[in-house]
């Protein structure tokens, strides 16, 4: 297509680029051009469209300067210049000026010293790092991610190791503008589609339909290359032969101490490159993934089984390195808390619109700035602990959550933090449930449903609150079933660390089980406990084994608590357990052990009952102690026996 000068300047400013970059956006004659290439004297590159020349301004900055010379190829500069100049991001070549002369279409660019990913995965083999490949890959979707999310979307539509630039510091920057769109102002539908084959999204090229899936398919197979250091077409020969894809992955990383992250982008390929774009991650989804594995940085090893040709999805595009196919056809450190890896055992990337919260195994995935914001900027601290500080805080529909922000610091701190992201979900109206995180370099941040009150500041607390004994059984009885629910799972979880401290209640006084920094799965005698000593079973103090009796013999005190509203340890560091077990032997009863407030007489044999209950929870014999089902269902026929008999009354 021939453009005139004046076509080509009545195209971009339809973009009404001109007035909106003008500061940033320099014009140049071709004149100009001619003097800072030294009449093109160092040549960069060859491609489709012309050429790529060396450049130097007058403030002895390097440039690119990519000169358009085949006819056809104008119309594509106008579109990458009008798609261009709209962008501005670290990642992505920076277009510092441009010539729209009639004969000498021009892109004056940053230049980018270190040549391009292709050449060094493939031409010099360096990249010997899984850390510098990740960083290059994070990079690379960070920028695709920016582009999509831009208030007019930019779709890059070829993205491809070789339009992947590297720095002296192998820092990525995305290049090559001439096929991307503009979501809002471009038809996504073309006849023709221009790409690479092995890297085109297979949607694009049987449809013609571009969208930001395409390029997440793109990254897919740029993650694969990244990985295994061959091209798609190696791939393709590879898999004809029957080869295993442990044979295909680069050596020089396929190490033990780097398989689990090796295995985890694999999965990430195997959800980039899916048939059903819906299933496809979003970009940002991609971007963050990356970086979680990056800075996790896991040093666990992985059984080699785990890998498989459907890591690797065959791409139905890979036979030939790049084409121009016409269609009509309408028919694809945080390295700080490496404790928190296994949130990466988790489901595929819940698909999401532009503007959407992402999703990772039912738990959302908050940014910084947006925990700054539903915080306002941490202005209400609702809790302390040796971890960090709690904040309360606002979601987007007035939801109040209570957000959780463990602070960089010891092993131990880490361990809980960890513990409570990789907990399978707890779905139970008497278990507090964990809405989402945000992971930063510095702290982790877990972000609560919101309980405004905690069993100990009602029981020891300055605010003489009623107490009546119905309301101490409804939390009795909701504590142990959410306990209960944790125990009889195909795979128990135990809480570890049961107190009043963790038993939170919401407006309607409704208890939820909380704090779960020292949980487990599975019952395990290596398992160190950190918890409350005053609460821990004595038979782990002295076997070291931790059990769901463990748990039991916790919820015991928290018994005791209930129907005494005495403190663990009062002020003479006397122990309510040994006070209350010496005062039964003695009296054969708890009486005057029981909170004055419910010692009415209709009240005791309820009371006594618990007691009773309690102290078999507390023996030194654990197979004497009832299973938590059982405490339940104890105390559900107590709370109905009291009913009846205040009934009766």
């Amino acid at each position: 297509m021939d453009l005139s000068e004046s076509k080509h300047k009545e195209y971009i400013e339809r973009a009404q680029w001109i007035e909106e970059n003008i500061s940033n956006i320099k014009p140049f004659t071709e004149e100009d051009i001619k003097r800072i290439t030294s009449d093109y004297n160092t040549n960069l590159g060859n491609g489709g469209f012309g050429k790529v020349y060396k450049g130097v301004l007058d403030d002895n900055r390097f440039v690119a300067v990519k000169k358009y010379i085949k006819m056809d190829s104008e119309e594509m500069f106008a579109q990458e210049v009008r798609v261009h100049s709209q962008i501005n991001h670290k990642n992505v070549v920076r277009l510092i000026g441009y010539c729209i002369e009639k004969n000498a279409p021009m892109m004056v660019m940053e230049y980018v010293p270190n040549r391009d990913l292709d050449y060094h995965l493939h031409d010099k083999n360096s990249l010997d790092s899984l850390d510098v490949r990740l960083d290059i890959a994070i990079e690379c979707a960070d920028a695709l991610g920016y582009l999509h999310s831009m208030c007019s979307p930019v779709l890059h539509g070829d993205v491809k190791p070789s339009n992947i630039l590297l720095d002296d510091n192998f820092n990525a920057k995305i290049t090559d503008f001439g096929i991307s769109r503009l979501l809002s102002t471009d038809k996504t539908h073309t006849v023709n589609c221009i790409g690479s084959i092995g890297y085109m999204d297979p949607l694009y090229y049987q449809e013609g339909r571009l969208t930001p899936k395409s390029d997440v398919y793109s990254i897919g197979v740029v993650l694969r290359e990244l990985i295994t250091k061959k091209k798609v077409a190696s791939l393709a020969q590879a898999r004809a032969e029957g080869k295993g894809v442990t044979e295909l992955l680069d050596p020089k990383i396929a190490n033990e101490s780097n398989m689990m992250v090796l295995v985890e982008i694999g999965k990430l390929v195997q959800e980039c490159l899916t048939e059903d774009i819906h299933r496809r991650p979003d970009m940002c989804d991609v971007a963050g993934h990356l970086r979680m594995l990056r800075k996790f940085c896991l040093r666990q090893p992985a059984p080699l089984e785990n890998f498989g040709w459907n890591l690797f999805p065959e791409t139905q595009n890979e036979d030939k390195e790049q084409s121009q196919q016409g269609t009509n056809n309408v028919s694809s450190s945080l390295m700080s808390f490496p404790k928190m890896a296994g949130i990466f055992n988790r489901n595929m990337y819940k698909s999401r619109k532009k503007g959407t919260p992402l999703y990772i195994s039912g738990k959302r995935m908050f940014t910084a700035r947006e925990i700054k914001v539903i915080t306002n900027n941490n202005s209400t601290i609702i809790g302390r602990g040796a971890f960090g500080n709690v904040y309360l805080g606002i979601l987007e529909n007035d939801r109040k959550v209570a957000v959780k922000r463990y602070i960089k610091g010891t092993e131990h701190e880490e361990d809980r933090c960890g513990k409570e992201l990789n907990l399978p979900e707890l779905i139970h109206k008497n278990i507090i449930q964990l809405l989402g995180f945000c992971c930063k370099l510095d702290a982790v941040i877990l972000v609560y449903e919101f309980a405004n009150k905690r069993l100990c500041d009602i029981l020891h607390g300055t605010s003489n609150f009623p107490f009546p004994l119905d309301l101490r059984l409804d939390i009795a009885v909701g504590s142990a079933e959410g306990l209960a629910y944790m125990h009889s799972r195909s795979k128990p979880i135990l809480h570890g660390d049961v107190k009043t401290t963790h038993i939170l209640l919401d407006d309607n006084i409704v208890p939820k089980i909380s704090g779960f920094g020292s949980s487990q799965i599975g019952e395990d005698s290596t398992w160190v406990v950190a918890a409350d000593i005053n609460y821990i079973d004595r038979m782990y103090i002295q076997t070291g084994l931790f059990t769901r009796k463990s748990d039991v013999y916790s919820f015991g005190v928290v018994l005791l608590e209930l129907i005494t509203r005495k403190r663990i340890l009062d002020s003479k560091k006397c122990s309510l357990v040994v006070e209350y077990v010496n005062c039964y032997e003695k009296e054969n009863s708890g009486r005057i052990m029981f909170d004055n407030e419910i010692t009415a007489e209709e009240n005791m044999a309820t009371l006594e009952a618990i007691g009773i209950l309690a102290m078999k929870c507390l023996s030194d014999n654990i197979d004497e102690r009832p299973e938590m089902r059982e405490v339940a269902e104890q105390l559900v026929m107590l709370k109905m026996a009291w009913k009846q008999r205040k009934g009766n009354i």
